[in-house]
């Protein structure tokens, strides 16, 4: 072989090696089923733990330390699309220690945030403006199901 053919048998592969994780196709949108699974799961964790709790959702202010021990481990509250350490989820102030509302299809209660410390809690107001899964945010209603919804579309629906 020619040196001069050789070379970009080698410089081509290093360098679409080196770029590729540039343009890989986004790696958020990778993490929204991962995301949306635990929100689920914290529903669930939310609807056992008001069935505990005299129908009663928790207090804001400690909703994570009270719905841990019913959850699978302590990284289901941690959001894989913020730093490490953080956590990304909030609950719904509204319905800190409340009953369950009467159309609870509709009412959030945990949700993506700009709020990433442990615990956060507001009256929805850090659910992220542009969505944080490609224009979408993932939250989960009062009957513990969960959803992807449009940035946009948001906390007063």
């Amino acid at each position: 072989m020619r040196p001069t053919t050789f070379l970009p048998i080698i410089i081509i592969p290093s360098v679409a090696a080196l770029i590729y994780p540039i343009f890989r196709p986004g790696t958020t949108c990778g993490r929204r089923p991962i995301c949306l699974s635990k929100l689920k799961q914290q529903g669930t964790a939310l609807a056992i733990y008001a069935d505990d709790s005299d129908e009663r959702f928790p207090i804001g202010r400690v909703w994570m330390d009270r719905l841990e021990p019913y959850a699978k481990d302590a990284t289901l509250f941690h959001e894989d699309a913020v730093p490490i350490g953080s956590y990304g989820y909030a609950f719904n102030r509204g319905l800190s220690g409340a009953l369950p509302p009467k159309r609870p299809e509709v009412a959030l209660t945990v949700y993506d945030s700009t709020n990433l410390g442990r615990n956060a809690s507001d009256f929805l107001s850090s659910l992220p403006p542009t969505g944080r899964h490609g224009g979408y945010n993932n939250v989960v209603f009062a009957d513990s199901h969960a959803q992807r919804r449009r940035a946009a579309v948001g906390a007063n629906e």
